[in-house]
């Protein structure tokens, strides 16, 4: 008689079944550690703007504020690239250079060109292209001077043999090739290229259902939406980059003053005294 050795067919069952619930069992753990991973490499990915912002430093700090050369008289605008921020030191005709520090790192005078007797400049606002090169607003001169990366002059601009000349600009923003000034004078934002040739201007009082009056801070949004904070109108209003009027913010301002909008196209506005 012949006797056999094996396994059951009920326990071969048995084996099979708990390799399987293990296999599913560790699918499900990888799963879920593979969505933790994704939600926090996501969530550092963008910026938080949740809470009050928080002090972080002055500049220029407690420590080298009264220093004539890293003091600030008067400062209008401010602009970053890089590691570097640049502050439009009004009261003085200069440029000055911070490190994200705070630190201080150069001041460069804004040349004036007024006529006749030398005046002193007044810049009010200033923004880096993608190159690195500085664009510095001159209400004194009514000109726009470029600086490079060393804070070497390089032009200035509209020339003035130019048939579109600037009355009295304020601000200044850059989206790609495109210059953005905002012009009181004329109550106009006036886009020029990168080498200060002329393009076009808009927000004419023609054009739009409420003439701009006294527009001061400009920025351009990722999409191309160019916010302007119109000071006597007491509205932002929002342009696409042909100049036409797409709309007004709802918001109630007393005396919008500056614009920006950062790199996730969070705008903050800066007004003498905002009525909720």
């Amino acid at each position: 008689m012949a006797t056999v050795f094996g396994v059951s067919p009920t326990s071969v069952h048995d084996r099979d079944f708990s390799r399987y619930r293990s296999t599913v069992i560790m699918g499900v753990v990888l799963f879920a550690l593979s969505a933790v991973v994704m939600a926090l490499f996501s969530r550092s990915g963008a910026p938080s703007i949740a809470g009050e912002p928080g002090y972080l430093f002055s500049i220029p700090d407690e420590v080298h504020g009264s220093e004539d050369r890293v003091s600030l008289d008067g400062p209008l605008a401010v602009a970053a690239y890089g590691d570097v921020i640049a502050v439009a030191d009004s009261g003085r005709g200069t440029i000055k250079l911070f490190a994200w520090s705070g630190k201080f790192i150069s001041e460069t005078v804004v040349p004036a060109s007024g006529k006749g007797s030398p005046r002193r400049s007044y810049p009010t606002g200033v923004a880096f292209d993608d190159a690195g090169n500085l664009f510095v607003v001159d209400v004194t001169s009514d000109r726009i001077h470029v600086f490079d990366s060393k804070m070497t002059q390089r032009y200035t601009f509209p020339e003035r043999r130019q048939e579109v000349r600037l009355m009295q600009p304020v601000a200044i923003a850059i989206a790609g090739d495109e210059v953005y000034v905002t012009d009181v004078g004329d109550s106009s934002v006036k886009v020029f290229a990168l080498d200060g040739s002329f393009i076009r201007q808009f927000a004419k009082s023609d054009e739009r259902s409420v003439a701009l009056a006294f527009p001061n801070g400009i920025g351009v949004s990722l999409d191309g939406t160019v916010y302007v904070a119109d000071s006597n109108n007491r509205k932002v209003f929002a342009f696409d980059l042909t100049g036409r009027e797409l709309f007004a913010f709802k918001h109630r301002f007393s005396l919008p003053r500056g614009i920006a909008v950062d790199a996730v196209d969070h705008g903050t506005e800066r007004a003498g005294v905002d009525e909720q």
